[in-house]
């Protein structure tokens, strides 16, 4: 499987460097350029959407304004005294001039507030058996007629807020044309609640409907439908099939789009009539200047395209065929095992400066593999000294365990105890393979040193231990705490009179541990004073030694302070906490 994909690869450094360009630059160009057009064309998409959402929802909100206005002028009626009481009494007015009232403030309403707006027509009823209206019916009216229809018993039970409902057209065809009309039914009521009069107010929202939409383009069609998908009224002759357009009416959403193969369909809601108006626009029209644009886009980048590929191929030509010369030449470079250098002469640039590394590797590797050798001979006298070295350890160990047998022999429990502490260090010393200690083996072995150095210094100091027990299987640098008691007891101890004493402690701080060793003893300047004057010049090797350690083995994680104390020094040192609790200890 594998030969075969490889015959489908060139072979040639020239083709292969065409075709890096082709998947490496090229396609990844082309699917990135593909990527942001489509990413624009679907900003382009949404902008010209929202664009068509905008319209629709200003037509949404300019029928709303006259519902509302409409529901405002029923309670200008209703707060006109003079109305009020014409109504409530008629009695005590002349019927003519009840009439000429009520006329006249029809008329007021619709100059002042209705002069732009669709046709509103009023039907107001009392309860004394009279009837007044602002427009020619389409039938001769007759008081118990109209209090036998619909609306009138709708009108006489409304409470609340206004509801509408279309109705069909009472208004002569002089006036309304149109088949049905929007209306809204409410009643004037008592302070007992009881309702006095009936008043219908009605919309001729086709006429609306028609101003609204007057002067649109032929290709921009409108709809206004009810939540049943129902056509209430539209700004063209097409046909409307909804069934094929991915519009969610029943959803009650606020507004939206949807599409299909031919068209794009936008939709506001209008809640309290539970309509939806629609706007439905061709998508050839709508998206003509972005195919357009498409066109161009993939056009363009064709031609470039084709463009970059020859002079791609070009390039690659000019640059691979000093190469496969110079590929002739390496190869008997190859041959005489790199004793052979590359000619410069003839070559200039990239070329020129391939020779001249080429001829630098193979120098420097010349160089290396002497250097190698010669390492290698170093390695294997260091190792041979090594094994050399750790002869004489092993003999003092096996001396030590021979003189602590022959002092248990002779009963010199105190000769063998040193044997053992001495055994312990010079053990610990010895393994080199081990460069951290757990807390409590590093503490035995400052056991062991004191031990031995209370016999020195016929037990004038006492050593006091401040540990936390969580710490025992702390990791710390091995013998360093060994190196630091000692420092106390050879530069502040030995030169004290009475008895000495050296703490110990062991804390955790942050992530961090902290060991500090104080003592009692003379303090750094009499320790310096003495050294002076005995001429001592090793006495700081073994702090700045442990101070290297904690550097090579924690980096800047590590530190040492020695500080100068009222009575002693305390030397304290931090590194990071390292706990390494064997198995089955936990």
């Amino acid at each position: 499987m594998t030969m075969r994909l490889a015959r489908w690869f060139p072979s040639t450094l020239k083709n292969k460097l065409t075709l890096a360009f082709l998947l490496l630059i090229l396609v990844p160009f082309s699917i990135l350029n593909y990527y942001n057009f489509a990413k624009m064309e679907s900003v382009l998409r949404v902008k010209i959407s929202e664009q068509s959402q905008e319209e629709l929802n200003r037509m949404n909100k300019a029928f709303e304004e006259i519902i509302t206005i409409t529901n405002r002028t029923f309670t200008l009626l209703e707060q006109d005294p003079n109305i009020s009481d014409m109504l409530r009494n008629p009695g005590k007015y002349d019927a003519y001039d009840t009439q000429a009232n009520l006329e006249n403030k029809f008329k007021a309403i619709t100059n002042s507030i209705f002069l732009t707006s669709p046709r509103v027509y009023y039907t107001v009823l009392d309860r004394k058996g009279h009837y007044y209206t602002s427009y020619k019916p389409l039938e001769p009216l007759d008081y118990n007629r109209l209090s036998q229809e619909d609306w009138f018993q709708e009108g006489k039970e409304a409470k609340g807020a206004f509801r509408w409902y279309l109705e069909k057209n009472y208004v002569h065809k002089d006036e309304s044309p149109n088949p049905r009309l929007l209306s809204v039914y409410g009643n004037f009521r008592q302070a007992d609640g009881s309702a006095f009069a009936v008043v219908r107010i009605s919309i001729d929202y086709l006429d609306w409907f028609r101003s609204i939409t007057y002067g649109t383009s032929e290709d921009k069609q409108y709809f206004l439908v009810d939540a049943n998908r129902q056509l209430i009224a539209q700004s063209t002759d097409a046909p409307l099939d909804l069934s094929e357009l991915n519009v969610p009416l029943s959803s009650h959403t606020e507004s939206g789009y949807g599409m299909d193969s031919s068209y794009i369909m936008n939709y506001s809601y209008v809640p309290w009539l539970d309509w939806y108006f629609l706007k439905r626009v061709p998508k050839d029209i709508v998206y003509a200047e972005i195919d357009k644009l498409k066109a161009s886009f993939f056009i363009s980048f064709l031609i470039f395209t084709l463009t970059f590929i020859g002079i791609t191929f070009l390039i690659a030509s000019a640059t691979t065929r000093p190469l496969k010369q110079l590929q002739l030449k390496m190869q008997s470079v190859v041959r005489k095992n790199l004793k052979v250098y590359l000619p410069e002469e003839g070559y200039r640039g990239e070329i020129l400066e391939l020779s001249q590394t080429f001829n630098q590797m193979v120098g420097d590797m010349n160089d290396l593999v002497q250097r190698l050798k010669k390492e290698e001979r170093q390695k294997e006298a260091v190792h041979f000294q090594m094994l050399l070295s750790q002869t004489n350890p092993h003999f003092l160990l096996n001396t030590l365990n021979t003189i602590k047998w022959i002092a248990l022999g002779k009963g010199d429990e105190e000769v063998a105890e040193i044997c053992v502490s001495l055994g312990r260090l010079l053990e610990a010393s010895l393994n080199s393979e081990v460069e951290l200690l757990h807390l409590k083996d590093e503490i035995e072995l400052v056991e062991a040193y004191v031990y031995i150095q209370n016999f020195r210094y016929k037990q004038s100091f006492v050593v006091h231990y401040d540990v936390d027990p969580a710490l025992e299987f702390a990791l710390v640098p091995k013998l360093s705490l060994q190196l630091l008691v000692e420092n106390s007891i050879q530069h502040g101890l030995s030169g004290k009179q009475g008895e000495g004493q050296i703490w110990i402690r062991a804390y955790p701080r942050e992530a961090s541990l902290v060991v500090e060793v104080e003592d009692n003893g003379i303090g750094l300047a009499e320790a310096e004073l003495q050294k002076n004057r005995s001429g001592r010049k090793r006495s700081g090797i073994g702090l700045s030694n442990l101070k290297e350690r904690l550097a090579l083995l924690f980096k800047d994680q590590a530190g040492m302070l020695v500080q100068s104390m009222e009575a002693g020094t305390m030397v304290q040192y931090h590194l990071p906490l390292l706990l390494s609790k064997p198995y089955g200890k936990e």
